[in-house]
């Protein structure tokens, strides 16, 4: 969220620039310094987003928490916390990743929108942003092909995680079936 506000002031900041170049009138030239001494300010802040490692951030965790098989039936219950805190974290990452896919297909559309900028007016600083374009789009899809590669293998062991517990979950209910039946034909 912090990266794309930085990219959005970044290119007002270049479009007010060139208007400030552009304009003779002196009120308007005002009206764009402080316009431009404002969003600079704003730039400052979000310096630290500037070259935001998305690869780093969308990578999935190496290892997921395991869970101790279970050895007898009152564990079910911690059975089903640990079952719904794997399925809170897939979702989790799974937000976070379609939040990234969104940002890659908003820069697909930027990246079009100045290749159409530059067919109707091929100017130098045209051609560098979109050229910068062209570079960050690249930079963006190998970050989401890498986190989608991270996610299916991250994905595959959260699944085989949850199929164990359900099945010992399934193991120790037959057990503690047993047991309730045992006690009533005792008793």
């Amino acid at each position: 969220e912090n990266f794309i506000k930085y990219q959005d002031i970044n290119d007002e900041l270049i479009i007010l620039n060139l208007n400030l170049k552009k304009t003779s009138d002196i009120h308007q030239q005002e009206e764009l310094k402080r316009k431009i001494a404002n969003l600079e300010e704003q730039l400052s802040l979000l310096k630290e987003y500037k070259d935001l490692n998305f690869a780093q951030s969308l990578s999935a965790p190496d290892n997921i928490e395991t869970l101790s098989k279970l050895t007898n039936p009152l564990a079910i219950i911690g059975a089903f916390s640990h079952i719904k805190k794997l399925k809170g974290e897939k979702e989790e990452y799974i937000f976070k990743f379609n939040d990234f896919k969104n940002l890659v297909d908003k820069i697909r559309e930027k990246n079009s929108e100045l290749k159409e900028l530059v067919e109707l007016k091929p100017s130098v600083e045209n051609i560098e942003a979109l050229k910068a374009s062209d570079k960050k789009l690249e930079e963006f899809e190998q970050a989401l092909n890498f986190a989608s590669v991270s996610y299916s293998v991250y994905e595959k062991k959260i699944d085989e995680e949850l199929s164990r517990v359900s099945a010992e979950i399934k193991i120790q209910s037959l057990r503690a079936v047993n047991i309730l039946v045992a006690i009533v034909i005792v008793i």
